[in-house]
């Protein structure tokens, strides 16, 4: 099977603080920065972001950055909790694969970061100004037919299953 990466935008907002226009980064834009960026996120030191993608993925994430800040933390996470906890003292990690980390994010770039499972981003403004044009994840699955099926009269369970065979593939 070959793996193949898709584009995801987020949901949804789930949390803010210190951010304007933060609904900028659900809508559809295109997937390149330029000189003139009309519809920018601007998170100030200090503030963040918590994306929702909508369903659990695996890959990475994808920043598009207008105004770049000299420092950004970024945290992925399967539950919101997760994206906003500390890795040391509780039990969310970096041991398994780089889930937390805190980069500089140029002007006018184009990034990605990390290889991850998650459904939740949380973007935290260190220092300075960040102007955000998208935050987008890149969706690494196998192409191909799911072999095999589930279903049975617990919706709950039938969801259960429905993650698992996502995360398989």
């Amino acid at each position: 099977m070959n793996a193949i990466t898709e584009i995801v935008r987020p949901e949804r907002i789930v949390l803010e603080h210190k951010t304007e226009n933060a609904e900028a980064l659900i809508r559809e834009k295109p997937l390149q920065i330029s000189l003139t960026e009309p519809d920018l996120t601007v998170i100030r030191a200090g503030g963040y972001v918590v994306l929702d993608y909508g369903a659990e993925l695996a890959g990475g994430v994808r920043l598009l950055s207008f105004k770049g800040s000299k420092k950004v933390r970024l945290r992925l996470g399967e539950s919101v909790s997760e994206a906003c906890s500390e890795i040391t003292g509780g039990t969310a990690t970096n041991d398994h694969a780089v889930r937390d980390g805190v980069f500089c994010l140029p002007d006018f770039s184009d990034q990605s970061y990390f290889n991850s499972g998650f459904r939740f981003l949380r973007i935290d403004c260190l220092e300075g100004e960040l102007g955000l044009k998208s935050a987008v994840a890149e969706y690494t699955h196998f192409a191909g037919e799911q072999l095999g099926s589930f279903e049975c009269d617990r919706p709950l369970l039938n969801e259960i299953f429905t993650t698992a065979a996502r995360t398989v593939m």
